[in-house]
This record gives structure tokens, sequence and C-alpha cells, in this order.
């Protein structure tokens, strides 16, 4: 339960910076992409 509360706020971080960009390819991409592991 911690960890998808934590998937959930982290793609909310993401819509509220994105806020205004119309592009959903775009904000989809931001939000796979911070899923990938740092190196």
């Amino acid at each position: 339960l911690g960890f998808m509360e934590g998937l959930n706020n982290k793609i909310r971080a993401i819509q509220r910076r994105a806020y205004g960009i119309k592009d959903q390819r775009y904000l989809m991409l931001k939000v796979l992409t911070s899923f990938i592991p740092d190196p």
C-alpha cells in the first residue's frame, strides 16, 4: 500500500509541474521516465 501511494504522489507531482502542457504524450513520457532508476 505504501509503495502504490508513493507512485501516485510522484505522478501527481509531475502533473502539477506539467500544468498547461497540452501534449498528453509528453506528459506520459515524463511519468514513465521518472520511474527509471538513476545510474
